[in-house]
């Protein structure tokens, strides 16, 4: 007679073979489907606080009107995020008078736009204008700052003088 115990050792091997697959497979899944619900739960929450890094603006061009007391400053949006300006300080660096300082601009410039802010400075000095003496040859600091909280600064000069 014919001895069947090898048969029934390679069948007893594929059924642990087959289960331990099964068994295998299905942890395996559940634990890919956790990490990517984990990770789905973390980009909500990190969300606005990643696009804060993705911020970057050029302040590219200022000019100071020399017959009044208004400026238009250009900003270009160079960052990989949609930006909104928040506010902008401007301080005279000689005297550290602060000629302009606004905290309700609130204007979008979309990623690679240029946007021309115009603002209206208070000028206290001489004729409150950009030609007076006072402000014609002084150096500016001016501070661009975004909703998400990243401040951007240049220093001008009107006129290039």
């Amino acid at each position: 007679m014919m001895e069947r115990r090898g048969i029934s050792q390679i069948i007893a091997s594929m059924l642990m073979l087959a289960m331990v697959v099964g068994i295998g497979g299905t942890i395996m899944f559940s634990g890919i489907s956790d990490i990517a619900q984990f990770n789905n739960m973390l980009g909500l929450f990190d969300s606005d606080r990643s696009d804060a890094f993705l911020e970057d603006l050029i302040i590219e061009h200022v000019w100071f009107f020399p017959s009044s007391n208004n400026a238009t400053i250009t900003i270009r949006n160079t960052g990989n995020a949609e930006i909104t300006i928040d506010s902008i300080a401007i301080v005279h660096t000689e005297t550290q008078e602060l000629v302009l300082n606004n905290n309700s601009i609130s204007q979008k410039i979309m990623i690679g736009d240029v946007s021309d802010i115009e603002q209206l400075f208070s000028l206290t000095q001489g004729t409150g204008r950009f030609d007076d003496n006072s402000y014609k040859s002084g150096e500016y600091r001016i501070s661009v700052t975004t909703t998400r909280g990243n401040s951007f600064e240049m220093v001008a000069k009107p006129f290039n003088t």
